[in-house]
């Protein structure tokens, strides 16, 4: 039986009159999965619509790491979950709910937030694994609130760094057990069909074989003009590439052979993908990540700040431990920024470097979902998520391919980036941004928000993009050294950065 504790209205974080916010505990018994012999808890915060919240569409936040409570998107990233109304402050913005409901789950149930007994015998091990246990979590909390079911049970998902596997595999398997519901007798079956509008990925990990080749690249090459890393150190990390995306393919070669549906309970698979990913993040990661880059005094997720980082502010951190958060939330234990039981396992098995998301990602897309995909240019990781962008394999992928950029619209004086888009699929570069886009350029992570839930097109939000809308009409990329420098504009002129 699943079962979902009393939730608790707070007013924390959500302060408008009349508009209200929940926070809570879902609880999923033992055995509800093959081989989780442990109870599940998994902590909720959910925001409904300040506009018309019966009728608001409703989206899942699902935080990174892997060992990352939501809480930490909250605080740290701040961003705007609500469509076409204005914020109060376009520079102050706190998270929000404007015409749409958002809730925030922990994916596992090991994460900070959740009754986490920090044991690594008590936690799933695998993005496969989280997406079975959030399945039955959103079943459970629809069915104790419905009035915040949206309209024919649809949904989004969006999520933040880690959120890369966690997002694409939770929609492939929302999407399976659709096709097992519709087979069922309808008048037997207590689940609900979900049915997902938009996947939003902000600065996500989505493939290892396509996005660690170009770490180095943005390391040694980058727009800000900060050589990380030595001419050595970027042709040793370039010649480990092979032997990484080797290593990756032998991993999801056993993998699909011997746990194919993810449980990482096979030793011969675990060992294989865990070697692949000490090895990619050893010879190709090392020369910049942290103490790397400590020692040349820029952070991996901001190359624009001396490591250690602070920014955004940790200081969130000792208010949520408050008592005054706490007995607002009924949380009954402390709040920690990660899990080391979660990322301990979570590096056992590899899931790192198993895959499939690109695969997912273009399944979904060809089935009519919408995917916005969200990098700020300060993180290393950004080339690879335009990388990513370009792998993705949809039947308009040629279409994607050959659009330009243009810029993103933020309000009549700023723009906030630029976007390449056609049909369902669009890539925003977010200027000025580190990993956690919100925190940093609150305004335009508001505008592609909105607009990706809203239907509209990312650059100016004016535009109902039909499968043939491409951003191809607006600027072409100049690219050197597989980096981004410049524009060229429709009338021949080259704008460069």
């Amino acid at each position: 039986m699943l079962l979902m504790s009393e939730p608790q209205q707070t007013q924390i974080c959500e302060t408008t009159p009349d508009v209200k916010a929940f926070s809570g505990y879902v609880n999923l018994p033992p055995n509800l999965i093959p081989g989780q012999d442990y109870p599940i808890h998994s902590f909720f915060w959910f925001f409904e619509a300040r506009d018309d919240p019966e009728n608001a569409p409703l989206s899942l936040w699902l935080q990174g790491g892997p060992d990352q409570p939501v809480q930490v998107g909250f605080s740290y990233d701040s961003l705007i979950n609500g469509t076409i109304n204005e914020p109060k402050s376009p520079f102050a913005i706190t998270p929000k709910n404007l015409s749409l409901a958002d809730l925030s789950q922990d994916t596992i149930t090991a994460v900070p937030g959740t009754f986490a007994s920090q044991s690594v015998a008590s936690t799933a091990n695998t993005s496969f694994i989280a997406a079975r246990t959030s399945w039955y979590f959103l079943q459970t909390w629809i069915q104790e609130f419905p009035e915040y079911k949206s309209k024919d049970n649809h949904l989004s998902l969006w999520g933040e760094s880690y959120g890369g596997h966690y997002v694409p595999t939770l929609a492939g398997y929302i999407t399976t057990q659709n096709d097992v519901i519709a087979t069922e007798n309808a008048s037997t079956t207590a689940v609900i069909p979900l049915h997902i509008d938009v996947i939003g990925l902000v600065n996500a990990c989505i493939d290892n074989s396509v996005q660690t080749p170009l770490y180095p690249v943005f390391a040694y090459n980058n727009t800000y003009g900060l050589q990380v890393i030595n001419n050595t150190e970027y042709q040793d990390a370039l010649a480990a590439v092979p032997q990484c995306l080797y290593l990756t393919d032998a991993c999801r070669c056993l993998a699909n052979e011997l746990d194919p549906e993810g449980w990482g309970n096979n030793k011969r698979v675990n060992q294989a993908c865990e070697t692949a990913y000490n090895f990619c993040f050893g010879p190709i990661l090392q020369p910049f990540n942290s103490k790397g880059i400590a020692l040349r005094q820029h952070d991996q997720f901001d190359f624009t700040q001396l490591a250690p980082d602070s920014f955004p502010p940790k200081f969130a951190a000792g208010y949520l431990n408050s008592r005054e958060a706490q007995l607002a939330l009924g949380v009954p234990l402390n709040f920690t920024g990660l899990s080391s039981a979660v990322a301990q396992v979570f590096l056992q098995t590899g899931d790192f470097i198993r895959g499939h998301n690109l695969e997912l990602l273009g399944r979904l897309l060809d089935s009519g979902i919408r995917v916005a995909l969200v990098y700020g240019d300060r993180d290393y990781q950004w080339l690879g998520g335009e990388q990513i962008s370009l792998a993705i394999q949809t039947s308009s992928s040629a279409g994607f391919r050959s659009a330009g950029y243009a810029s993103i619209s933020t309000n009549d004086s700023y723009k906030g980036g630029v976007v390449r888009q056609h049909g369902n699929l669009s890539f925003s570069r977010v200027f000025d941004a580190g990993h956690q886009v919100p925190y940093y350029q609150p305004e335009t992570a508001y505008r592609i928000f909105s607009r990706a839930m809203s239907g509209l097109d990312i650059a100016t939000g004016q535009v109902l993009p039909g499968a043939k809308y491409s951003t191809s009409h607006y600027a072409i990329p100049i690219v050197r050294d597989f980096v981004l420098v410049g524009y060229t504009l429709p009338n021949g002129t080259e704008v460069m950065y």
